[in-house]
């Protein structure tokens, strides 16, 4: 759910936010984020790296809560899918995680990796923004900081396209279907 209490978010702004496990391929790809205000939570992260020193709270487990203001605090929350094939991005992605649901049902604004199945869920570039690279990545992130009006609007329709087709009642109501 959205959260506006400025007092609630205080501890977790930054410009970039990311919640979740210390993947490989998001190791590799976040140590090129080193120059932005980046504030990372999650485990399994090496805290004692230069991307290390980015984790909050020394790589704790959040409440379900507390996630909420990190994605609520942020100005861009990046989610970076998971993959132990790779240290990069993953060209062949495929599924879609359930973090790119709860952002946007925060109303939150995020920079997703490009996964073949979003657009059955998402309109690209109108509900969602996606990347395929680290450079391209960078470029919408510093285009997107410079632009919170834009972040708001894109972040809006998201909340709106999950509230209106991805709850967990309408995913029950697919199953009873089936």
């Amino acid at each position: 759910r959205p959260i506006s209490e400025a007092k609630q978010l205080a501890p977790y702004k930054a410009d970039l936010s990311f919640m979740g496990a210390g993947y490989p391929n998001r190791k590799s790809v976040f140590s090129e984020l080193l120059g932005y205000d980046l504030k990372i939570w999650g485990t399994e992260w090496d805290l004692d790296s230069p991307l290390g020193r980015r984790v909050q709270q020394e790589g704790r487990r959040v409440s379900t809560e507390e996630t909420a203001l990190i994605f609520n605090a942020a100005a861009i929350n990046i989610n970076l899918h998971s993959s132990v094939f790779t240290t990069a991005l993953d060209p062949d992605g495929a599924f879609v995680n359930p973090r790119t649901f709860e952002v946007a049902s925060c109303g939150a604004f995020q920079l997703l990796d490009r996964r073949r199945l979003l657009s059955r869920h998402f309109e690209i570039d109108r509900e969602m923004i996606v990347f395929d690279d680290v450079d391209e990545l960078k470029t919408k992130i510093d285009f997107y900081l410079a632009r919170p009006e834009l972040r708001s609007e894109i972040a809006s329709r998201a909340r709106l396209r999950v509230l209106a087709e991805h709850t967990y009642e309408h995913r029950s109501s697919e199953e009873r279907r089936v």
